[in-house]
């Protein structure tokens, strides 16, 4: 997931930003360039800003109610970012959060060539792959689409893969 990459950047949503705040530990330990930005409705809503400013990357912190560092979403805050950064073509950004902000982190990452991975939060009832319950609609080869399970094909999947429409 890591591998080949210079520069990871992670964006995420709510709740999202826990299992990205792991990633943000490994890039560390592995010498990779990270930066952070994480999406919440408010300030008082928002969680491990405290320990994200601990990991010594650049972290954005952003809000939809506009008291936290980019008033509006965790997209605005991306575009942001990428306008100060200077290209390192081997840079991915992984997310993970609500549907609608992972699929605006991807048209973004797309924009700028950037592979982008995203998490997919489904419900999954067995776990093992049986129930069907945690599929989600991909693109598959020659253009068709067809379901992977997010239990045992995934949650991660490249972005591009994702068929974003409901």
């Amino acid at each position: 997931m890591l591998d080949g990459y210079e520069r990871i950047i992670t964006v995420g949503g709510g709740t999202g930003v826990f299992p990205l705040y792991f990633v943000q530990q490994i890039c560390r330990e592995r010498g990779i360039e990270a930066l952070a930005v994480c999406g919440y409705r408010s300030r008082e809503e928002s969680v491990l800003r405290e320990a994200y400013s601990q990991l010594g990357c650049r972290t954005l912190f952003a809000a939809d109610a506009g008291d936290l560092d980019i008033p509006g979403h965790a997209g605005l805050a991306l575009e942001e970012l990428l306008e100060q950064l200077p290209p390192i073509d081997s840079t991915a950004v992984l997310t993970c959060g609500p549907r609608p902000m992972m699929q605006a982190v991807a048209d973004i990452a797309s924009q700028h060539g950037y592979a982008c991975q995203v998490s997919l939060e489904e419900r999954m009832a067995c776990g093992i792959g049986v129930c069907l319950v945690c599929a989600c609609k991909v693109k598959q080869e020659a253009g068709e689409t067809g379901y992977a399970r997010c239990c045992v094909d995934g949650p991660v999947f490249s972005a591009e893969e994702v068929v974003w429409e409901s």
